[in-house]
């Protein structure tokens, strides 16, 4: 998942682990989500370090069971309360230790002077003293952390995989790994071997597939690295997503209902279909249906696009019978079918839902 910046937001430029810490500590404190945290906190971060909190953060959610019984064999007793952010500065550490290219010197001093931001410098010494006993005894430490196969999932989770799914490792192993990012280029500027050629000039590899909009980058970056993004020559959306519009197969004069719209994605890639015709775009949300037109007004559909807030089980409430030529549902869920994407999931959501 790739966040972009807003523009009219002043940075005050906080130290970007210590911002992870916190995002964390809501996500497994508070059962917040990845999604909604990170465009809040993104105005703290210098805009060269966006993509370094996301790959923290997203990939602490993704391998957190194992990152948590490193720590167990680190402390003597853990860290509770107020000190549960110093827990989770420890889990920013070990991530870069173990996952990311950062070197371990540098990993280390940037996570310890993140302690005096958090307000808990009194832990300087620990955060220190954790982190290089970790490099000491790392072999011996991951010998037994990693002795059996670890899911990576909740065990509830695990044991309904178990009972519905005889491939349930497979599953588990695929949800485990970082997803691909895709583009949808907007066929209204460039057609898709066009804006291949305009990533490749910047030196960004990208690759086509069986759908005509589609490519997808051998590395996940910042929007900002994409050619004429904010002029909406392209957007970011998942290989399944767009496959729905080409799917509904929208016709000129058509009146198409997107029931469950946000963030607006098929809504905009409806409307592109469209000389004459409309989209109406639902949510429930305020902010949701602003986040939809200023998708549309960046790629170019707004006059296609018209966005309501209503409750989608209530259309025939608010509309009449037979209005709509066609209608796209994507139902709202629980959204386990996306642990890939949004590893956050596997923390904020329980056996009920």
């Amino acid at each position: 998942m790739v966040f972009q910046r807003k523009k009219t937001e002043k940075s005050t430029a906080l130290p970007v682990r210590a911002i992870a810490a916190q995002v964390i500590l809501q996500v497994l404190d508070q059962g917040k989500s990845l999604s909604m945290l990170l465009p809040d906190v993104q105005s703290q971060v210098k805009p060269q370090d966006l993509p370094l909190l996301q790959e923290i953060t997203f990939g602490i959610c993704r391998v957190l069971p194992r990152l948590e019984n490193i720590i167990k064999k680190l402390l003597d007793k853990p860290l509770k309360g107020k000190t549960r952010i110093v827990h989770c500065l420890l889990l920013v550490g070990l991530y870069q230790l173990l996952y990311m290219r950062v070197p371990a010197h540098a990993a280390v001093v940037e996570v310890v002077n993140a302690t005096k931001s958090l307000k808990s410098d009194s832990f300087r010494g620990l955060v220190n003293g954790v982190l290089r006993r970790f490099l000491r005894e790392k072999e011996d430490i991951l010998s037994v952390v990693d002795k059996n196969w670890q899911t990576l999932h909740p065990e509830w989770f695990v044991n309904k995989l178990k009972k519905a799914y005889p491939n349930w490792r497979e599953i588990i192993e695929a949800n485990n790994q970082k997803p691909p990012m895709w583009l949808r280029v907007n066929q209204q500027q460039n057609n898709t071997k066009t804006y291949r050629t305009l990533l490749e000039e910047q030196e960004i590899v990208a690759f086509e597939s069986d759908n005509p909009n589609a490519l997808r980058l051998a590395q996940p970056l910042s929007v900002s690295k994409l050619p004429n993004f904010e002029q909406g020559a392209v957007t970011v959306q998942d290989l399944n997503a767009q496959w729905s519009a080409l799917l509904l197969e929208p016709q000129n004069d058509e009146l198409i209902l997107d029931a469950c719209a946000a963030p607006g994605g098929k809504t905009a890639h409806m409307a592109s279909y469209l000389t004459t015709g409309q989209v109406t775009a639902l949510d429930l949300y305020d902010h949701k249906l602003t986040l939809i037109q200023e998708n549309a007004e960046r790629l170019g559909v707004e006059d296609r696009v018209q966005t309501q807030k209503l409750d989608a089980r209530k259309v025939h409430e608010f509309f009449g019978k037979d209005q709509f030529d066609k209608i796209l549902v994507d139902a709202p869920c629980s959204g386990i079918g996306l642990l890939r994407r949004k590893p956050d999931i596997k923390y904020n959501k329980d056996t009920a839902d």
